[in-house]
């Protein structure tokens, strides 16, 4: 299962339109208060995250993700990296902070 953290519903909307049509199963969420509620009852195989997010923004959950579930290294649920970043071209941030969020 994918999931896709993204507040503007249309760009959700073609993402989980764009995976399920090709096979995925995938699941919208509209902010990070909905994927943190989720987190109580699965997991996902991979986190399509939004960088700026209102609220609990992509940095932050991308933050704790790595530090409760070890994320990044592997111990939730396979051993391959599970996150995966979206940034709009307008994006201040730099490569050293993406980086660090994973």
């Amino acid at each position: 299962m994918i999931w896709c953290v993204e507040d503007d519903s249309s760009i959700r909307d073609i993402e989980v339109y764009a995976l399920t049509s090709t096979g995925f199963e995938a699941r919208g969420f509209e902010d990070g208060d909905s994927f943190w509620d989720a987190l109580q009852s699965g997991k996902p195989e991979l986190v399509v995250l939004d960088v700026m997010l209102p609220g609990k923004d992509g940095a932050i959950i991308s933050e704790v993700l790595q530090k409760q579930y070890d994320v990044i290294y592997g111990d939730w649920p396979n051993s391959y990296d599970e996150i995966v970043l979206v940034l709009d071209e307008n994006n201040e941030l730099d490569d050293m902070t993406l980086y660090a969020m994973g």
